[in-house]
């Protein structure tokens, strides 16, 4: 599947992650949902975007170097139902009312700009288009290795570049 520094996850990894969450009596509901998460491990996020993508759910990744204040903040501005911080082992923090709710848009990754023009304004990706620059990216990574260059990501993974270029 894919390197995370030196550690290859595995397809068999994802699987069990998946399985997991599918028992979870929130992540198993993950299409109606808008769900944060500012988690610690890579792995951890990685998988989960990947889990949310497949069952066409809606996802808020946060650095995890962010403290709990500021992720409960982006949280409340974005309008999520959940947030998990550090970890989706542990119980989320209910971020709005939940019952009876269903998401009206198409699934996809939500984040914020940088705001060095002003306050942050929220994006909204969806997963179709998300994967029509994967493939774009993968075309130039390509490339690049048929010249014998290595692709480098200096990005973490909770910012479109990092996530997307690195899929």
């Amino acid at each position: 599947m894919f390197y995370i520094n030196d550690r290859y996850v595995t397809k068999e990894n994802i699987d069990q992650a998946f399985t997991l969450w599918k028992k979870d009596s929130v992540l198993r509901n993950v299409a109606q949902l808008k769900i944060a998460v500012c988690l610690e491990s890579v792995e951890e996020w990685l998988s989960f975007c990947l889990y949310v993508r497949s069952n066409d759910g809606m996802v808020l990744p946060l650095h995890s170097s962010l403290p709990r204040g500021g992720a409960i903040e982006l949280a409340k501005r974005a309008g999520v139902d959940y947030l998990y911080y550090g970890s989706l082992q542990v119980a989320p923090l209910v971020m709005g009312e939940i019952e009876n709710k269903s998401r009206e848009t198409e699934g996809g990754l939500l984040q914020f700009s940088s705001g060095t023009t002003g306050v942050p304004k929220q994006i909204k990706r969806t997963w179709s288009s998300i994967k029509n620059e994967v493939k774009a990216y993968n075309k130039l990574i390509e490339a690049d290795v048929k010249q014998s260059r290595k692709t480098i990501i200096a990005c973490p993974v909770t910012h479109s570049y990092g996530l997307i270029s690195g899929f």
